[in-house]
């Protein structure tokens, strides 16, 4: 009976279990079915214009949850933000019609409308329409965002105040362009008045006039000029301020202080400001017992002119640079002390650098020690220490020795010698003026690499990662390589779709003391691949070529590297004013990354129009109209023209920066031109068409070729025959050219240089087509260095090479002319050399050379003074002066932002009796 009452017992408790389990079944289904998505809905609402199947597909890729998977609050607040973060929706909603089971997951967005134009209206002088849109937040390209849109008013007005404007209105408005249903933003401006300038006092003006002070505001001298441009504006006013107060400290008034007080007047709308000046002492500076070196040097490392000298600051810095230059000469033991007199009633502070300089400790013996691995020869490779010699003398500073030990010991660690210690000596003889310096080595131990692990790399073989890394086995341990080859393997890693990849090195040094081995351990993280990429604020530019350029195709392993290269060749294309990129996905770690880029293009269409004088030309105007972003394919298209005493010409072309998508920049124009330069009895039309190719190899070096395809007619002016020195080739003559040339530029700046060189050098290989004037081989070579030995003065010089290797006559309008502006001041233009009737000599040989002195005035005036000199050789059929003919000169110069404008006048140094002495010349822009 017992046994079977077991049975039924057993038989209740199995059946249990059984019921137990299904209910447990059952439960987890009706939570998992109650858990899991079984569809996700995008609504984006229909906008006219708006592509909204775009926005969908992109929506659709943000989004994280996934149909099938659990629902997750944090997943779908992951997913609002991402949408948000594309900054395209005006509104984002998410919700689920079943809020229980969270079955069926809604988004309902509104897209946002794109900027696609902002229009400047009203008479917005004296300001363009850049400064306008600088002051607002909003650009085209960005989606609509009515806040936004709302604050720019008052941001307008705001900058229009500060300029002096009074209570300029400004209103703004939005209409949707039917068309595409983009957006364009019209903004007016209204601004009728504006402050005056009225009366403008100094105050505590000792040592300076009010006009000449006045002379140094653009706020004073608008007091003299018509009220249409007489504007104030408190901006300027405190820029000028500080410019009043760097006019004294550069006159020796360090410790000036300024500052002013307006008062305006609303019933006249004039403004009247009072500057106040406390000019303080006149601080004349001067040195006592520098024998080493020159007051002018040691006055370099004094910035009172600079820093003023407010609470002595200015006289502490000059102290500490002044022991710097001494104590990096040798002279370890200088000291400098500053004294100071008042004198002329407190007018004039006599302030001197009294230094007291020491001896002149210089190294006369450099020892190592303790070195057996590495040779002495290896060890003062990497020091800065060096025994002096019969013709160089090397300070001794003990900085530099620390320094030195600190390289010495790195360079032993990176031989494997991890525990190597280094020290210094340094033996200073009793009169200080030589020093025995030794370096004292413990090697130690030289520990070797032994084993090279890997563990969890999966992605690319062990063969690819050592042959990546410098760390081998056997050879010396070194902690900086190691260190690099850990971001090595992360690379190679990273570039197959595993931009989270983490690889750690670990050492473990074995019981020997010698041999350490080395474990890389990699932690690939998740695997991403692109995603698709989208374009907004293109209202021109083709989609497909901004993609093309993008050269990032979906489904493939995500590359970082490769994302930032295509990205920056975005941002460098010249038809964008900004171009933003936003990695959708990629910090949230996400197994797709889709980039969106927002962008701000340039308008596409411009004209460009100016005049002038120079000597060379005489008279000129030119325009240039053009389409920078023709068809939205990023290429050029122009049209432009210029009149002058001398030239009148007409081209057209179209270019294309990116030429069949190399880096390459291709130009294509068809031109004409007729020419009668100065001092010449000929003049030259020429009809044709030329392509070049230009390349940018690096940030300094540029190559170009061109050919070119020309018709050429010279002809006599006004009857006059051409001169019996020069062949007669009044005919049509038709040639080809082709002309590679290289420029090597680290100038600092392309409009006013101030240091480094430029080099550049060119041929020109000319055929006739149906005669031989044109058949000939030109090379040119021109080069220019700038140095600026002090902050005001910047010495130029430029070499100028050309000749002209031709078997037969040649056509005049082909050869080589000096004199004028350009080449050798002094001489009119084109009439260096000149045949026995005193007309223009072109040669086949050229050599021209300039020195200047650029010396900078203040007031935006500069003083520039100069030699020239130069030569044409190799006349053709006649007897000319080839020797070379010297000028020097000077002139002034008013900077501006497109370079200088300059009036110099050149005395010929070895003139003939029937010569003029020199020449009066007028230039925009440097010669050089």
């Amino acid at each position: 009976m017992s046994t079977g009452i077991c049975i039924s017992f057993f038989r209740c408790t199995v059946i249990s279990i059984i019921l137990i389990v299904a209910l447990m079944i059952f439960c987890v289904g009706a939570f998992a079915d109650e858990s899991t998505i079984k569809d996700i809905q995008i609504q984006v609402e229909q906008v006219s214009g708006i592509n909204t199947e775009k926005l969908h597909n992109l929506a659709n890729d943000v989004i994280t949850l996934k149909k099938g998977e659990a629902f997750s609050e944090e997943k779908l607040d992951s997913s609002i933000k991402a949408i948000r973060k594309t900054g395209l929706f005006e509104k984002i909603e998410a919700d689920s019609p079943d809020e229980q089971q969270n079955s069926l997951i809604v988004f309902k967005l509104k897209p946002a409308r794109i900027i696609k134009d902002i229009r400047i209206k009203g008479i917005i002088y004296p300001f363009f329409e850049k400064d306008i849109l600088n002051a607002m937040t909003i650009y085209t390209g960005e989606a609509f965002k009515p806040k936004k849109f709302e604050r720019q008013p008052e941001l307008i007005a705001k900058m229009l105040e500060k300029e002096g404007f009074i209570k300029p209105v400004v209103t703004i408005e939005r209409n949707t362009d039917p068309s595409d249903g983009k957006m364009v933003i019209d903004v007016r401006i209204k601004k009728d008045n504006f402050w005056y300038i009225g009366d403008i006092k100094f105050k505590g003006n000792d040592s300076f006039s009010d006009f000449r002070l006045g002379l140094s505001l653009e706020t004073s001298r608008g007091s003299f000029l018509p009220d249409v441009i007489s504007r104030f504006s408190e901006a300027t006013l405190k820029k000028e301020t500080q410019s009043l107060i760097d006019f004294y400290r550069n006159n020796g008034y360090a410790d000036v202080a300024i500052n002013y007080d307006i008062k305006k007047n609303e019933e006249t709308n004039t403004v009247d400001v009072v500057i106040k000046i406390n000019e303080g002492p006149k601080y004349k500076i001067d040195f006592k017992g520098n024998e080493h070196y020159w007051d002018l040097t040691l006055l370099k490392d004094v910035v009172l002119d600079k820093d003023g000298n407010k609470h002595n600051l200015g006289v502490r810095k000059s102290i500490k640079n002044i022991k710097k230059r001494y104590m990096e000469d040798g002279f370890q033991s200088i000291s400098v002390k500053t004294e100071e007199e008042l004198v002329e009633d407190g007018k004039v502070k006599k302030l001197v650098f009294v230094m007291d300089e020491g001896p002149r400790t210089l190294v006369t013996n450099v020892a190592v020690e303790g070195n057996q691995s590495v040779s002495i020869k290896e060890i003062e490779k990497n020091m800065l220490t060096k025994e002096s010699g019969v013709f160089f003398k090397e300070p001794f500073e003990q900085e530099i020795l620390d320094g030195d030990a600190e390289a010495v010991a790195t360079y032993y660690k990176n031989q494997g010698f991890i525990n190597a210690r280094t020290e210094t000596e340094a033996l200073i003889s009793e009169d200080k003026s030589s020093a025995d310096v030794k370096m004292l080595i413990d090697e130690r131990t030289r520990i070797y690499t032994g084993t090279v692990k890997f563990k969890g790399l999966d992605v690319i073989s062990e063969k690819e990662a050592s042959e990546a890394i410098k760390t081998r086995p056997g050879e010396p341990f070194s902690q900086s390589e190691l260190d690099g080859d850990e971001k090595k393997i992360s690379s190679l890693i990273s570039e197959k779709g595993y931009p989270h990849v983490s690889v750690k090195a670990s050492s473990d040094f074995g019981t020997n003391g010698k041999t350490v081995d080395i474990l890389f351990e990699v932690d690939h993280g998740p695997f991403v691949k692109m995603g698709n990429s989208y374009f907004y604020g293109n209202v021109r530019t083709s989609e497909s070529l901004l993609k093309k350029e993008l050269d990032l195709k979906s489904g493939e392993p995500f590359s970082l590297t490769k994302a930032l290269e295509a990205q920056k060749n975005i941002r460098n294309m010249d038809i964008f004013n900004s171009v933003q990129f936003t990695s959708l996905g990629l910090a949230e770690e996400n197994d797709t990354v889709n980039l969106l880029a927002e962008i701000e293009e340039k308008k596409p269409y411009y004209f460009q129009a100016g005049v002038g004088y120079d000597s060379q030309k005489g008279m000129y105007s030119s325009a240039k109209a053009g389409d920078r972003n023709l068809f939205g394919k990023n290429k050029e298209l122009w049209t432009s023209g210029e009149a002058s005493q001398t030239t009148y010409k007409a081209e057209t072309g179209i270019a294309d920066p990116r030429f069949t998508g190399l880096k390459f920049s291709a130009k294509t124009r068809l031109y004409t031109e007729q020419s009668e330069e100065f001092n010449q009895d000929f003049g030259t039309r020429s009809f044709g068409s030329l392509t070049e190719l230009e390349k940018k190899w690096t940030d300094s070096i540029y190559t170009s070729s061109a050919i070119r395809i020309e018709q050429r007619e010279q002809y006599s002016i006004d009857n006059k025959t051409v001169s019996s020195s020069q062949p007669d080739v009044e005919e049509l003559r038709k040639l080809v050219a082709f002309t590679p040339a290289v420029r090597y530029d680290i100038k600092d700046s392309f409009i006013r240089p101030r240091k480094g060189m430029e080099a550049s050098l060119s041929a020109d290989f000319s055929k006739s087509i149906e005669n031989d004037y044109d058949t000939f081989r030109k090379y040119k070579f021109d080069i220019s260095f700038y140095h600026s030995p002090f902050e005001k003065l910047t010495l130029a010089i430029a070499g100028r090479f050309g000749y002209i290797d031709a078997e037969s006559d040649m056509a005049s309008d082909q050869l080589f002319y000096l004199g004028g502006t350009t080449s050798v001041r002094g001489y009119n233009e084109n009439l260096l050399s000149t045949d026995s009737n005193g007309d223009s000599l072109g040669g086949r040989t050229s050599i021209s050379g300039s020195l200047e002195a650029r010396i900078e005035l203040g007031m935006k005036f500069e003083l520039v003074t100069f030699v020239d000199s130069g030569s044409i050789g190799y006349f053709m059929g006649a007897d000319g002066d080839d020797s070379f003919k010297s000028s020097i000169g000077a002139g002034i110069g008013y900077i501006t932002p497109i370079g200088p404008f300059s009036v110099m006048y050149g005395h010929k140094l070895n003139r003939k009796e029937d010569e003029d002495s020199g020449q009066i010349h007028f230039s925009v822009g440097y010669v050089f």
